[in-house]
């Protein structure tokens, strides 16, 4: 069966979301001590630049999208974000 991400962007941005995912699990699971002592706070977390995280997971993040994403951007259109 089809993902939704699938059906909509196409398979490859699909297959590099799901691994991206994949990463953030495991970079969770790394630190987890961090992510368990975040009292009051979301299961969600940013790793932008108001991110809570501490730096070296915030580059963990930062590098494991890079690693995900930047091979598709040879499929992008010009002027398309």
């Amino acid at each position: 069966m089809t993902s939704l991400n699938e059906h909509l962007y196409g398979k490859e941005f699909s297959d590099a979301l799901d691994a991206f995912h994949d990463g953030l699990d495991k970079i969770e699971a790394k630190y987890l001590r961090w992510f368990e002592s975040r009292p009051g706070k979301t299961d969600k977390v940013s790793f932008g630049k108001t991110s809570d995280l501490p730096q070296e997971i915030k580059d963990e993040c930062l590098e494991a999208f890079k690693k995900r994403f930047e091979p598709l951007q040879k499929f992008q259109k010009p002027g398309s974000i």
